[in-house]
C-alpha cells in the first residue's frame, strides 16, 4: 500500500510539478504592488496644481437636478482647484480643474469625488461675470443624475 501511495504521489508531482514551478516563478518575478497609504493619497489630492486662470474667482448661485428645487451654491477657484460648497455636505472635495478659451469666454472642467466613490463631472462656461453648466453625478449602481448650475461672480 505504501508503494502505491508513493507511486501516486510521484506521478502527481511529475504531472503537477512543472505547472506549480511555473506559477511560483511568475509569482517571484512579478513586482510587488504597493499602495500608497491613505494619508499619502489625501495629501496628494490636496497638492496644488499649477495655478489656473480662474484662481481667486468665486461665483454665487444655485445648483439643481432636473425637475428638483435649486440649492444655493458657491463655486470657488483657488490654487488650481475647483470646489462647490453645496457639495461639501455630501463629502465631495475640491479637485484640479482645467480650462480652455481666453478672456471673457472660458470653459472649465473638473471631477470631484466623495469618500464613497461617487463622482461629479463638472463642465461649465464662464462668460464675463456669469457661470453656467452641468454637473453629472455618477454613483455606482445608480443612474447618472444631471444637475445644472448657474451663478454670478461674487463681489
Amino acid at each position: 500500500m505504501k508503494k502505491t501511495l508513493t507511486g501516486i504521489g510521484l506521478a502527481a508531482l511529475l504531472v503537477l510539478g512543472p505547472a506549480a514551478l511555473r506559477a511560483a516563478d511568475k509569482a517571484e518575478t512579478k513586482p510587488a504592488e504597493t499602495k500608497p497609504a491613505p494619508q499619502a493619497k489625501a495629501e496628494e489630492a490636496k497638492k496644488p496644481v499649477t495655478p489656473g486662470p480662474l484662481d481667486g474667482k468665486s461665483f454665487v448661485g444655485e445648483i439643481a437636478a432636473k425637475g428638483q428645487k435649486a440649492n444655493a451654491d458657491t463655486f470657488l477657484f483657488k490654487d488650481g482647484r475647483f470646489r462647490s460648497t453645496a457639495c461639501d455636505k455630501f463629502g465631495f472635495k475640491d479637485a484640479a480643474y482645467t480650462t480652455s478659451g481666453e478672456g471673457k469666454i472660458m470653459r472649465f472642467r473638473a471631477t470631484t469625488v466623495n469618500p464613497s466613490g461617487a463622482k461629479m463631472e463638472w463642465d461649465g462656461m464662464i462668460q464675463g461675470a456669469k457661470l453656467e453648466g452641468t454637473a453629472v453625478l455618477n454613483e455606482q449602481g445608480k443612474p447618472a443624475v444631471e444637475n445644472t448650475f448657474k451663478a454670478k461672480i461674487a463681489k
